[in-house]
């Protein structure tokens, strides 16, 4: 019975070994842009995956080796709880910046669930919804000059539409970082672009993210976010193609004109704007629900007695 015990436990220590050596593997060919620059999608959506389930592999272990042995309700079961509960929500931040994507709109969904999730999870997670991961510069401008010259029909530089582009984002979301930038006609800009394969990666990303979600439902009872995961797919999807969020805004700043509101949408300027990259006009602002700064003291009270 010994012999066969331990002949398991070599198995599974050889596993988490093999595991390990993999998921470090393609942590190094995932974040070499010499590597990356040319592998195909569905090698780079495995490398994605791998990543994935190592890190929803390496939190299991952590729960099942430091809660071993300890009485559920002690004091060092609770307290060696909290510590598990805080490196889980670290590895879970990495991962979402290191993905980005649908990674980063799943990590802001599970930040919310502040009242079933120990704040040790909903904490660090709370960090993606204002500032998300960055696109490094190379991959920004091949973005936009490969848009500008499909749209074009002829080889197109950044600086054959701008005049000027500033290389480092003022904002960056989950799915695309913004950069401030004037037109040949002088204009002032905002440019929106996409970052890279996203659309390609959706469908594997919902597949991997599926498993690790209901490992999460699974350990934390009163957990139900699964549902998400097929609705936010859908959303994902449409939130890629900015054709469609440029004709929404010119529809929605018609719309509320014919009702009489006095809200000035954007200007979107079709000659520099794909499904990938949208040019609007820039206007300085604050967040809508900031109520310290913009807006006027009545709005701001009806919205704190609410």
């Amino acid at each position: 019975m010994g012999q066969y015990i331990m002949k398991i436990g070599r198995s599974l220590a050889l596993f988490a070994g093999s595991c390990a050596a993999a998921d470090c593997a393609a942590v190094f060919v995932y974040n070499d842009g010499r590597f990356r620059d040319f592998l195909p999608n569905p090698v780079f959506a495995a490398a994605r995956s791998s990543i994935t389930l190592a890190t929803a592999l390496a939190i299991a272990f952590d729960y099942k080796l430091s809660l071993r042995g300890l009485s559920k309700g002690s004091k060092d079961y609770k307290e060696k709880k909290v510590e598990c509960h805080s490196r889980a929500g670290k590895r879970l931040l990495d991962l979402c910046l290191l993905h980005g994507g649908a990674f980063v709109k799943v990590g802001q969904q599970v930040a919310s669930y502040h009242y079933v999730l120990p704040k040790e999870y909903t904490v660090p997670l709370a960090t993606l919804q204002d500032n998300g991961p960055t696109e490094e510069w190379d991959n920004v401008r091949d973005t936009i000059q490969s848009e500008l010259s499909q749209l074009r029909g002829v080889p197109t530089k950044i600086g054959d539409v701008y005049s000027s582009f500033e290389k480092s984002p003022f904002a960056s979301a989950s799915l695309a970082q913004v950069h401030e930038a004037v037109l040949m006609s002088g204009t002032r800009v905002a440019v929106k672009v996409q970052k890279r394969n996203l659309l390609d990666l959706v469908e594997t990303d919902m597949r991997t993210l599926k498993v690790v979600v209901l490992g999460l439902e699974r350990y934390f009872d009163g957990l139900e976010i699964s549902w998400l995961l097929p609705e936010l797919e859908g959303a994902l999807k449409q939130e890629l193609d900015f054709v469609a969020e440029g004709s929404n805004s010119e529809k929605a700043g018609k719309m509320m004109k014919t009702k009489g509101f006095s809200v000035h949408v954007p200007t979107v300027f079709w000659e520099a704007t794909t499904k990938k990259l949208i040019t609007m006009e820039y206007i300085d602002g604050v967040k809508v629900n900031d109520l310290k700064v913009g807006f006027p003291s009545t709005i701001c009270a009806k919205e704190q007695q609410t």
